[in-house]
């Protein structure tokens, strides 16, 4: 995912715990760090090139979007193995001899 803050890279702007003495974490950068930062502080760039400007929220949204019935499949696949397990192990409890157990 390629995604800076939650919302844009603007985010980091107010955040009180970052490092104040650069705009933008060195992950937000999509080439040479000293280009992203130059246009993480220029707020008349338009067009970035280095800086991914787009936020993590819409990004992660939009990847769960796009594989949900990948992630669909997977759990139901889950659930029903392990309703498998559930019902063989009953069919076992009810298949042995518990008077034979030692």
């Amino acid at each position: 995912i390629h995604c800076c803050g939650v919302t844009s890279y603007k985010d980091y702007k107010d955040y009180a715990h970052f490092n104040a003495t650069v705009s933008v974490p060195e992950s937000c950068c999509r080439g040479k760090y000293v280009d992203c930062y130059t246009e993480a502080s220029n707020n008349a760039t338009k067009s970035y090139k280095s800086l991914n400007t787009e936020g993590c929220l819409n990004s992660l949204q939009d990847q769960l979007k796009s594989n949900l019935s990948i992630i669909i499949g997977v759990a139901i696949g889950i659930a029903m193995i392990q309703l498998l397990g559930i019902l063989l192990a009953c069919k076992s409890c009810r298949s042995s001899d518990v008077d034979n157990m030692v």
